[in-house]
C-alpha cells in the first residue's frame, strides 16, 4: 500500500521474502502474486527467496554493524520502543541473533531473550513456522552453546506439535 501511495516517485518496489521458495506457505506475500500489485509505471519485485530468514541473518544482518544498529522487526511499538524484545517476532529474531553470536551488537533489542517467553512461543506447524526454530536448534547443538536457550526452544517446539494453545478468557 505504501509503495502504491508513493508510486508517483517510484519505478520499482521490492518485497522481501520471509522464506525460501521451498518453504512457501500461505502468507501475506508470495512470489507468484506480488508482481500483480504493479501498475503501468510501478513494478513490484519479490526478492530474497534464495535464503531463509535465518540464512539472511547469518550471511547479511549479523555481518553488518549498520543493520544491527537499526534492525527493527517489532510491530508492537510497546511504549514507543523500537523493538519490544517480548513479542514473537522480536523473540524469533533475538534467538537467531544469539545463534549467530550477534545479539550483543544489535542495539535495538533490550536484552537476551526471556526463556519463559521462548518456552511459551507457538510455532504453527500447519504454516511451517517450525522451519525458523529447527536450524537454530541444529546450530546450537552442533556448537554446544546456549544450553538454556536450546532447551527452551526444544520445549516450545514439543508443545507446538500438540497444536495451538487454548485462548484464556
Amino acid at each position: 500500500a505504501v509503495a502504491l501511495f508513493l508510486r508517483k516517485n517510484l519505478q520499482q518496489a521490492y518485497i522481501s521474502a520471509a522464506v525460501r521458495t521451498d518453504q512457501l506457505f500461505p502468507y501475506g506475500t508470495h512470489p507468484k502474486l506480488d508482481y500483480l500489485w504493479g501498475t503501468e509505471k510501478l513494478q513490484f519485485i519479490h526478492y530474497g527467496t534464495e535464503l531463509s530468514r535465518f540464512e539472511k541473518i547469518i550471511h547479511s544482518i549479523s555481518q553488518s554493524e549498520l543493520a544491527l544498529s537499526y534492525l527493527r522487526v517489532c510491530t508492537e511499538n510497546t511504549k514507543g520502543n523500537y523493538n519490544c524484545s517480548q513479542c514473537t517476532k522480536c523473540l524469533r529474531t533475538m534467538i537467531q541473533l544469539v545463534a549467530t553470536k550477534s545479539l550483543d551488537k544489535a542495539t535495538t533489542f533490550k536484552s537476551k531473550p526471556d526463556l519463559d517467553l521462548v518456552r511459551s512461543m507457538y510455532f504453527d506447524y500447519s504454516h511451517n513456522y517450525q522451519v525458523e526454530a529447527e536450524p537454530v536448534i541444529a546450530m546450537l547443538k552442533k556448537e554446544k552453546r546456549e544450553p538454556e536457550l536450546l532447551a527452551a526452544l526444544q520445549e516450545s517446539l514439543r508443545n507446538s506439535k500438540k497444536g495451538p494453545p487454548l485462548i484464556k478468557k
